[in-house]
């Protein structure tokens, strides 16, 4: 018998460490598990030695914190919630080492993200405009010596090895690696090698420490924003850190391209691998960034573009990602949909650790004592099929039950259909294809074009019922708003041929946005008019804004003006005011992105105190994909 994905499965030795296969689960975890305890819960534990469980050879811990003035300090933004692990508290050491422990007993390596260290009066946090020149030789001497001592600390507590990160010029020892931030004319600035002092320096005084077998990890950008180093300058540093750095794992120039938000290229870092690996290196390299498809995977092993593969998300998307992928099982991994709402969901809404297509994740440490046991199989209707009511579906036929799934459309996917239609949102396409796979695999009566009734469920004595009717547009109060020239965001996405000419879109929020980029790529002069000041609010602000931004701006026929309200429609003219004057625009398509409804009603006219209900996904309130498959999974498990 052959083992599925050989290659990524395939042991590797680095220094006297042998790793169980060439996935690195990268440091990240989630922000909002956890409460103020400044030590990883016991939560937190089983999460993390799940992603060793799930595959990953090495498993890192993030958000430990220097003993340079660290504490009580505020970092800001959303980033005040974040956990933060005193590793000098011998108490809160206890866990660390059980961290350690409960990692080993799955056969991976421990790997701590030694931080930079903080000094308030000299440190800008996590800034571009941070400066090196601030440092003084004493200050950077200092620093040094707080990386050792991490290091030294994390050797005793069980970590196998440390992770310094120096991509993105935010942090002490990336301050000085980037021509941006370093304008020094010391011994510390000017050429690669200057610049390069201060991070060999750190790993040479951790090695001399704690002794060559604690593997080191750098992170590090392989090329810099306009005016900082170069892709060239990166492998020149390669062969300076010979013997130094054993694992080099590579990012982009910003945190936005780094992480999987970059739509065009899914994984940006492969190219760059595969050059530095063609130098013949002693340093291990690891891509990361986007990572998640075997065949890709097993494929930049196979042909040497690559030693290792760094990834986060997969075991966010995914309890079983390694397990499917070592038995083979490519089409049953839930494919990442890139939202980034595993880091931050957004401005407007609480903080909390979720997943668009996991709804278990941030709360599957409880979830075992809140899954009500099954008595006897129930027979189940299901109305609706979008992702709300495939993943009841799913989930109630997984429990056993006899599920029967109504939907009145000739497809599955519901509002994943349109909004999945613009080229870049290619990865929500992924996911509406791999939620109507499942699906059809599954033992569940699906019966498209048929829309269920009151009638037509009683007559067939249905013990429960989910309704996932779903939401509709919103048409805005505009005089004209019934004209024949005008249509919705969801006709516009899902029917492109009934639009023409130049198109005037009312609403600039993210379904407004996207419809403007995806009929603009198809060569129409799009402009979108917006009441407010601002662009899609709700677009996630972590990661995900700038790639969007840049997406929009990129189209040279697509426009926006904001605080303009549309007064009123006319055969191919809009009306609109701004700043008091009142001004047109020529439209040959008007399309209305003025937000949904939910078929609340409608849902509730279904109750006949005969079955139990159980009203799931935007028909109850609009919501979001990770709002309906919360909500699906939460009352299918429960039946």
């Amino acid at each position: 018998m052959s083992v599925n994905y050989s290659n990524i499965f395939s042991p590797i030795k680095v220094k006297n460490m042998i790793l169980k296969n060439r996935i690195v689960a990268s440091n990240s975890l989630p922000h909002f598990l956890m409460g103020p305890e400044k030590y990883p819960t016991t939560d937190l534990i089983e999460l993390l030695a799940n992603r060793a469980k799930n595959g990953a050879a090495v498993v890192t811990l993030a958000h430990t914190y220097a003993p340079i003035g660290m504490k009580g300090m505020k970092i800001g933004f959303d980033t005040d919630h974040f956990p933060v692990f005193d590793m000098y508290e011998p108490t809160h050491q206890n866990y660390l080492i059980m961290l350690c422990d409960a990692i080993h007993y799955y056969g991976g390596k421990a790997s701590l993200n030694i931080t930079r260290p903080i000094m308030p009066e000299w440190d800008v946090i996590d800034r571009p405009e941070r400066k090196a020149k601030a440092y003084t030789k004493e200050i950077i001497d200092q620093f040094i010596d707080a990386y050792v001592e991490q290091a030294v600390i994390a050797r005793k507590l069980g970590f196998d090895m440390g992770s310094i990160h120096f991509a993105y010029r935010s942090s002490f020892a990336g301050a000085f690696f980037s021509a941006i931030t370093n304008t020094r004319t010391d011994e510390y600035g000017g050429s690669l090698e200057n610049r390069s002092k201060v991070i060999l320096e750190i790993f040479r005084r951790i090695k001399a420490e704690v002794g060559e077998d604690f593997v080191l990890e750098g992170l590090l950008s392989v090329k810099d924003l306009p005016g900082g180093y170069t892709f060239e300058d990166t492998k020149k540093f390669a062969k300076m850190s010979e013997g130094l750095i054993d694992i080099l794992q590579l990012r982009m120039e910003d945190g936005d391209i780094s992480h999987p938000m970059g739509f065009h290229i899914p994984n940006p870092t492969l190219e760059y691998a595969e050059e530095l690996k063609a130098l013949n290196l002693k340093t291990l390299i690891e891509p990361i960034g986007g990572f998640q498809d075997p065949d890709v995977m097993e494929e930049a092993l196979a042909s040497g573009k690559a030693d290792l593969i760094g990834m986060a998300r997969p075991f966010v998307c995914d309890d079983e990602y390694g397990i499917k992928m070592r038995e083979g099982r490519k089409e049953d991994i839930v494919p990442c949909v890139r939202c980034n709402k595993c880091h931050v969901i957004g401005h407007h809404v609480p903080y909390r650790s979720a997943c668009t297509v996991n709804p278990q994740f941030g709360i599957s440490s409880y979830l075992h004592r809140k899954e009500a046991p099954i008595s006897a199989p129930k027979k189940i209707a299901v109305i609706g099929g979008g992702p709300a009511g495939m993943e009841a579906a799913l989930v109630a036929t997984k429990r056993g039950n006899s599920v029967t799934l109504f939907e009145k459309s000739g497809s599955l996917g519901g509002q994943m259909i349109p909004g999945s239609m613009p080229a870049f949102k290619w990865p929500i396409k992924d996911f509406l294809n791999y939620m109507v796979n499942q699906t059809e695999k599954k033992v569940i009566d699906v019966r498209l074009n048929t829309e269920a009734t009151p009638e037509l469920l009683e007559k067939e004595g249905f013990d429960t019922v989910f309704i996932a009717l779903g939401t509709v547009p919103v048409m805005p109060p505009v005089k004209g708003i019934e004209s024949a020239n005008v249509i919705t965001a969801h006709s516009a996405l899902v029917a492109p041929e009934k639009v023409r000419g130049d198109v005037v879109i009312i609403g600039a929020g993210e379904v407004g946005m996207e419809t403007g980029m995806f009929l603009a790529d198809k060569g129409h002069n799009v402009t979108v008019l917006e009441m407010r000041n601002e662009i899609a609010p709700e677009v996630n602000p972590i990661h995900y804004r700038e790639t969007f931004d840049e997406e929009w701006k990129n189209k040279k026929n697509l426009s926006v003006i904001t605080e303009a309200s549309v007064t009123e429609i006319r055969d191919n003219v809009v009306l609109y005011q701004k700043a008091g004057q009142e001004l047109s625009l020529k439209a040959d398509t008007v399309i209305s992105a003025a937000g949904t409804k939910p078929l609340t009603e409608k849902a509730l006219a279904f109750y006949n105190g005969k079955a139990d209900y159980y009203i799931i996904g935007d028909c109850e309130q609009g919501g979001t994909i990770m709002t309906s498959m919360r909500s699906a999974y939460a009352a299918a498990s429960q039946i």
